[in-house]
């Protein structure tokens, strides 16, 4: 098998190639530009509750790499919508149980609001991925800081400025 992701081999980040020499700067991936003032878009009034959380708790670092920029908002609205979501399931399966039991046969299988909160889980860390939040992830996005301009009066006053 060649290496693709179903093969088990796993892509080597570039500070790995640095060190044991096999980096090539001509197959790096280009890094993102990260804008140097970047602006917070504001947040949806229809995102409420735990999604209202997430957006505060992230909005501003995700701007701030470039990954949140107003022409996604709404991408990261649905991000925030799924983690909302899933939030008020984890709670209702927290205070009923996972399992229940069929009247008539006594089965047992995992509620109805366990198997929607799995899904949305699984739909949660799927969307994720794209703004960088796994470990994995972050490390396979590549940000440009923004280089800083001169401040030719400082530069003047030896720093002291």
């Amino acid at each position: 098998m060649s290496g693709n992701f179903s093969s088990g081999r796993h892509r080597k980040s570039d500070e790995e190639k640095h060190l044991i020499g096999t980096y090539r700067a001509d197959r790096a991936a280009p890094a993102l530009a990260i804008p140097e003032n970047p602006i917070t878009p504001r947040k949806p009034p229809e995102i409420q509750g735990h999604a209202a959380k997430f957006w505060r708790r992230h909005a501003r670092d995700f701007a701030e790499s470039g990954l949140l920029t107003p022409k996604n908002v709404e991408v990261f609205a649905t991000l925030c919508r799924l983690w909302g979501v899933g939030e008020e399931m984890r709670e209702d399966v927290e205070a009923f149980g996972w399992i229940e039991t069929a009247p008539p046969s006594g089965v047992r299988k995992i509620r109805a609001e366990g198997r929607l909160w799995l899904d949305l889980h699984t739909r949660f860390l799927n969307m994720a991925r794209e703004f960088g939040l796994t470990p994995l992830s972050a490390q396979r996005l590549r940000l440009k800081k923004p280089e800083k301009k001169k401040d030719t009066l400082s530069d003047f006053m030896g720093g002291r400025n």
